[in-house]
């Protein structure tokens, strides 16, 4: 049996004077493995391109882990048929 916990998150982009801005919230749950859902749109990233990013997984302000360690995790911004060609029959 497997008992998946709900996460809280936050899409942050880091703005000029190097800190970070909320641009949205994530949903995501955990159990052995997490799984997040990302919100595209406000990353104004341009469909087909690849955008890097991190996770990390804070409690009460500190830092506790970062995935991956070192380096970035990359995705390709979907087309807007994505869900069309991905889940039709």
């Amino acid at each position: 049996d497997y008992k998946v916990l709900p996460l809280e998150g936050a899409l942050l982009s880091r703005n000029p004077e190097g800190g970070f801005t909320s641009i949205g919230p994530v949903q995501a749950a955990r159990d052995r493995v997490i799984e997040m859902a990302i919100p595209m749109e406000p990353l104004k990233a341009p469909q087909g391109t690849r955008i890097f990013f991190v996770v990390e997984v804070r409690r009460k302000g500190h830092l506790e882990d970062r995935y991956p360690r070192m380096g970035f995790l990359s995705v390709d911004v979907p087309a807007a048929d994505f869900e069309e060609r991905m889940w039709s029959a």
